[in-house]
């Protein structure tokens, strides 16, 4: 153990100085209880934070960007300073007596707000998530509550311009957006179009899931490389970035037009997960993306679309397609395969937020508690290649599990500001235009 740990007894308290770029996550040991995670966010002059409880145990991990002697200075979300590792289990101890007062404050009583949202009638749902996948979660809510569920399905970038453009005509909106664009739902918050709603059991949730209050994510979902079974051996499968360049350059007939990859012009999630792997692998991610643009590969709005081509024996392989729909399809279709990279495995998060003009506040405030409650969560964790935000023993698929799973190649994107640097006017199309440039000069 490092730093306080060492003298606080119940609570274990690690510095850390590693000057890590956006959001990442690597597995360390504390010597008496057990597993503990570290996240990196590049938000106020935290660097690393995550609370955890085991059995009576509360453990925070941060690092800073600037260490000052004697410890270093964290503002949360709260405007609470903490200075000083050696005050740190009172400031701890304020900090979740703070977080329960502000939840209570803040919540309407369960009985009351599920009377309120009967009253509304109707819930309306923008939605990535594939309906069959979200049918239990939307049975089990209308049958405990009594209130409908309009749940309205397309793809990420066209939810985000159409409760845009709802928003502007003064149009009903939506009442949830329920996104994987993780950036384009962490913008919509940092523009003024999220309402602040702290579920009841608040303190007793990952302090990351939420993004001021706005934001919450609600699973995880690695993402996965997926490949035709049946024409392209298992011995051939890249698992790496590297080896996957490396095996596009070798054998340019073999992949020419058969390997399926997203238009990021066309999808949010898309050109998310392409400035993430910019920022995980830089140099090494632009040396993938000319090898892909080599083969002229389809390029698709949707990871089911990449799917179904895959499927269909007209491409071979698809790259950085949703795990969940991976799963989904390789559990009825022996023909599809898929495995998580071994340099690092991108893991999504399913946002939702609640908009400010939300026509039925109170039910999208139930619908948004049910879905992080205990049993929201484990439906939503049945789906496959779905993990949930809360931690179950037992056989639940949780954030513990696919770290375990994933080991160092673990790479979770979390909500926070980090996520908006490649939305900056200049820096998106300085992206995009260098995209833009190797896929064209592939095709002429």
């Amino acid at each position: 153990m490092q730093g306080g740990a060492e003298r606080s007894g119940k609570l274990g308290i690690i510095f850390d100085k590693q000057d890590a770029h956006g959001l990442s996550m690597r597995r360390s040991r504390c010597a008496e209880h057990g597993a503990v995670t570290r996240v990196d966010a590049s938000t106020f002059c935290l660097r690393q934070m995550v609370m955890k409880l085991k059995g009576n145990c509360w453990l925070l991990r941060l690092g800073c960007r600037e260490k000052r002697e004697g410890g270093c200075a964290l503002a949360n979300q709260t405007g609470v300073l903490m200075q000083g590792w050696h005050r740190s289990g009172l400031v701890l101890l304020g900090c979740a007596a703070l977080i329960v007062l502000v939840s209570r404050l803040h919540h309407t009583p369960h009985k009351r707000l599920a009377a309120l949202a009967r009253s509304e009638g109707t819930l309306v749902v923008y939605s990535v998530t594939d309906s069959a996948v979200a049918r239990p979660l939307i049975d089990a809510f209308e049958a405990r509550y009594g209130t409908r569920v309009d749940y309205r399905e397309m793809n990420s970038m066209a939810l985000h311009r159409r409760f845009l453009d709802d928003a502007r005509r003064n149009a009903p909106v939506a009442d949830v957006l329920w996104s994987s664009a993780m950036d384009l739902q962490v913008k919509l918050a940092n523009d003024g179009h999220a309402a602040t709603h702290l579920p009841p059991d608040a303190p007793q949730l990952p302090p990351w899931m939420g993004y001021q209050q706005q934001v919450w994510i609600t699973s995880f979902e690695p993402v996965v490389f997926a490949y035709n079974r049946r024409l392209l051996p298992a011995r051939d499968v890249p698992h790496t970035r590297m080896a996957l360049r490396r095996l596009l350059q070798r054998q340019p007939a073999r992949f020419h037009g058969r390997v399926a990859s997203y238009d990021i012009e066309r999808s949010a999630v898309g050109f998310n997960l392409l400035s993430q792997d910019v920022r995980v692998g830089r140099d090494e991610a632009w040396r993938l993306q000319r090898a892909l643009a080599d083969v002229r590969p389809s390029l698709h709005a949707s990871s089911a679309a990449m799917l179904d081509e895959l499927a269909s024996g007209r491409t071979l392989l698809a790259y950085n397609v949703i795990g969940s729909y991976a799963a989904t399809r390789a559990a009825r279709d022996p023909q599809v395969g898929f495995i998580h990279p071994r340099d690092y495995t991108l893991v999504l998060g399913r946002l939702a937020l609640i908009p400010r003009n939300a026509p039925h506040p109170h039910a999208a405030r139930l619908w948004l508690d049910f879905m992080l409650s205990e049993a929201g969560q484990r439906l939503l964790a049945r789906a496959p290649g779905t993990y949930s935000v809360r931690s179950f023993d037992g056989q639940v698929r949780d954030f513990d599990a696919l770290s375990e799973l994933l080991g160092n190649g673990f790479e979770p994107i979390f909500p926070a500001r980090g996520l908006l640097i490649y939305l900056d006017d200049v820096k998106r199309k300085t992206l995009l235009a260098r995209w833009r440039t190797l896929f064209a000069r592939a095709s002429d």
